[in-house]
């Protein structure tokens, strides 16, 4: 018997009047049922709670997966963007390369031909004749005047040849310019996204912290 029921019944023995008794009766049993309604209220306003505070947890969790994937899919983007950029850097620095090889080799060709006509020259004055001389240094006038009167031609063409190139090179390097701009505004606007969704992905957690401390203070209870 515990010590409340053995408290009623001591009380109910008091009582020597049997309506008093009935009525003693009457009122705790009132009493009981409105406890038992109160605690019957108690629990479901908890069970209740315990259920909403369940699904907002479990859509909390659902959010989260669905932005941890989203910002490995952002992660993948800007690194897929990054090498193109990089390879876009290598195609404009061979392109520089080769334009610098092309015309270093234009240049050297018109200086071995320029030195190939002054050695030429210089060994008719040793190995021949003065009369054969005379005649040689005639022809090699014309050679020279011919290449002269060619330089020009040739220094035109050397200057249109550099023209194209450098129009090819300009208008490849705003190709590329143009690429590497707009793969960084989208690098720029995924970070942006990554940014914002690492701060929901936060938020939510904290959420889904205070919520689940809740639920534990509840079922602690």
């Amino acid at each position: 018997m515990t010590e409340s029921s053995k408290k009623m019944e001591d009380i109910y023995e008091e009582f020597s009047n049997q309506v008093d008794r009935i009525n003693y009766l009457i009122k705790q049993f009132t009493e009981l049922e409105e406890t038992n309604g109160k605690q019957k209220k108690d629990r479901y306003y908890w069970n209740s709670h315990l259920s909403t505070l369940s699904m907002n947890i479990w859509a909390g969790q659902v959010k989260y997966l669905e932005l941890q994937k989203k910002e490995a899919s952002l992660k993948k983007a800007i690194s897929k963007a990054t090498n193109v950029i990089d390879l876009k850097q290598q195609e404009l620095k061979d392109l520089i390369t080769k334009r610098t090889t092309y015309f270093t080799k234009q240049c050297d060709k018109f200086r071995i031909k320029g030195i190939r006509y002054t050695n030429n020259f210089l060994h008719a004055q040793t190995e021949y004749t003065n009369q054969n001389l005379h005649e040689q240094i005639e022809e090699f006038q014309k050679q020279y005047q011919q290449t002269y009167n060619e330089l020009p031609t040739f220094t035109e063409k050397l200057s249109n040849l550099e023209k194209i190139s450098n129009s090819e090179e300009t208008e490849t390097a705003l190709k590329v310019n143009f690429v590497l701009t707009n793969i960084t505004t989208i690098n720029t606007y995924k970070l942006l996204q990554i940014t914002c969704a690492q701060n929901m992905l936060r938020k939510l957690e904290n959420e889904i912290k205070q919520k689940r401390m809740i639920l534990n203070n509840v079922q602690n209870k």
